[in-house]
């Protein structure tokens, strides 16, 4: 019964992870929640715990913070240091290349600026955020043409 119990809870824990995720990208939150536990990072709770603050479903609306944090976890911050020292691209206030929890703090500044929508950028990072349907999204542009036809 010990070992159901564990199961039914680590079941919990991912449809909590599911539900902060914004119900997107299942397999992805499964291989995270998997991870986190199997590194002892995150333990299972039991159900009473997860379940006391909830409302009867999982699937309600993120709240911006959560879904900011999702992104801001799954974005690779390495990657864009490793671009930009590549392109010797440099912030100006810095007068060097940034370091990546230096593009880290900014994104999270960006989102905190667009906090009630909309969508801004700086230093090649682009931060967009539609309240409406609720889709949140992080970019790195190394180069952009738009043609508005007005």
């Amino acid at each position: 019964m010990e070992i159901k119990d564990n199961i039914k809870q680590q079941i919990a824990c991912l449809l909590v992870e599911y539900k902060r995720a914004g119900g997107v990208g299942l397999e992805e939150t499964i291989d995270h929640v998997l991870d986190l536990i199997e590194k002892e990072t995150v333990t299972p709770q039991p159900l009473e715990e997860i379940y006391k603050d909830e409302e009867k479903s999982l699937f309600v609306p993120l709240e911006f913070d959560s879904a900011v944090q999702t992104v801001i976890d799954n974005f690779n911050f390495y990657k864009v240091h490793s671009v930009m020292e590549y392109l010797g691209w440099q912030w100006t206030p810095l007068g060097r290349v940034p370091k990546p929890a230096e593009i880290k703090k900014t994104a999270r500044e960006l989102f905190n600026y667009i906090r009630n929508g909309g969508v801004t950028e700086t230093g090649g990072l682009r931060v967009e955020y539609n309240k409406d349907n609720e889709e949140l999204s992080l970019k790195f542009v190394l180069e952009q043409w738009d043609h508005w036809n007005e």
